[in-house]
């Protein structure tokens, strides 16, 4: 059904090792090829614990892929539940911006990491303290950084994304940040 509402769609499977096999659509497929989201392969998910517990090496990257398709089974799971479909008619929702907010939400889960230091968590004590908003920043400030700065081009510029859905750089970022003023607006997204 996914790639029956997509126009010009080639449509790419890889193979999870816990999740079986994965599809992606060519701006996702783009984005896992770009040397940012690369990197994540590098980056041990548990930090340090490795030299502790050698079975715990797995990475950002595989935590990226695996949140990307677990926060898709729960929207496609309140999307297609017949309990929800009043809620939705009445928040005035229709197909095609389901399949935009869905698009949204795997390319956020996707990306949701990519700003993380090396030694992940770990390293966040060594972020610089950002005297705006009264804090340390966090990975978080750092992968919306990267999507607006770097990734914009590869995500706004992308044939299939601007055909099917035309998500912005900012949306994504915004998502991750749990920016208000874009959250509030979308029920969905926001629940």
């Amino acid at each position: 059904l996914y790639s029956q509402l997509m126009s010009h769609s080639r449509l790419y499977t890889i193979r999870d090792p816990i999740y079986g096999f994965k599809t992606l659509d060519e701006l996702e497929k783009e984005i896992i090829d770009h040397s940012c989201f690369q990197r994540l392969r590098r980056i041990q998910q548990l930090g340090l614990s490795s030299m502790f517990y050698q079975g715990t090496t797995h990475t950002r990257f595989e935590n990226s892929l695996g949140a990307m398709h677990l926060s898709t089974l729960m929207f496609d799971k309140i999307k297609n539940d017949p309990k929800y479909d009043e809620m939705l008619k009445k928040r005035g929702y229709h197909k095609e911006g389901l399949e935009r907010n869905r698009h949204i939400l795997r390319l956020a889960a996707l990306l949701h990491d990519i700003g993380h230091p090396p030694f992940s968590h770990g390293a966040e004590e060594l972020m610089p303290y950002d005297k705006k908003i009264k804090k340390r920043l966090k990975h978080e400030n750092y992968s919306a950084y990267i999507i607006k700065n770097i990734l914009k081009n590869t995500i706004e510029r992308n044939e299939y994304n601007n055909q099917n859905f035309n998500v912005k750089a900012d949306e994504i970022a915004s998502f991750i940040e749990f920016d208000p003023n874009f959250i509030s607006n979308d029920y969905f997204l926001k629940e």
